[in-house]
């Protein structure tokens, strides 16, 4: 088992938004597209050299599900967060 490098999906998520903002991203927290519709704890965004916009999200959770309902929780929470934009 590895080690614990976060006492909490909170802590994890401070380290993430504070490395983002040091990167210029620019960050929403507990973001929703509509209402009601799947919320994700961090989706960050900025302009490339290109003149394009890069989005990211980045779920803050410190165990993952076994293999069998990972596909299945993790990848429909996704789909339903992506369909929503």
């Amino acid at each position: 088992m590895g080690r614990v490098l976060f006492n909490s999906e909170a802590d994890m998520a401070r380290v993430i938004v504070r490395w983002l903002a040091d990167q210029r991203w620019e960050i929403f927290q507990e973001f929703q597209v509509k209402p009601g519709g799947a919320r994700a704890d961090i989706v960050a965004a900025r302009a490339t050299h290109l003149g394009s916009r890069v989005q990211a999200v980045f779920p803050c959770v410190r165990t993952l599900p076994s293999a069998a309902s990972r596909n299945e929780s993790a990848g429909s929470s996704l789909n339903r967060f992506l369909a929503d934009l």
